[in-house]
């Protein structure tokens, strides 16, 4: 009689960030291997992803620069700042979430805190 033997997996190699539907995009896009490497090239190019359709729909209206509107894209702060700035601090933070444990008590330190840094 054959026998079915189950592994069970570690319990610290839990990742609240590899293996969902962004991931594997990425993974596609050649930003990130398996391990979520090359954090360069992905600080660099999706912010840029995000923010050049920007800059190409305001061109097309006409609201990149001139007097058309207020506050021109080119010279609106606030834009450039969520999309060339804090889109990078995010995905920095992604790795500082994939690399912490997500259950008190899960960490090798048996009081239950986190490993220390």
């Amino acid at each position: 009689m054959p026998t079915t033997t189950t592994t069970l997996q570690d319990p610290y190699d839990f990742s609240i960030v590899l293996g969902g539907p962004l991931y594997q995009l990425v993974r596609r896009a050649h930003l990130a291997g398996d391990a979520l490497e090359l954090l360069r090239r992905r600080v660099l190019f999706i912010p840029l992803f995000a923010w050049l359709p920007l800059l190409l729909l305001s061109v097309l209206g006409g609201r990149a620069w001139g007097h058309a509107v207020t506050v021109p894209f080119l010279l609106d702060l606030s834009v450039h700042v969520r999309y060339l700035l804090t889109m990078p601090l995010l995905i920095v933070a992604e790795m500082v979430v994939h690399g912490r444990p997500t259950v008190p008590g899960a960490g090798p330190d048996s009081r239950g805190g986190a490993d220390p840094v």
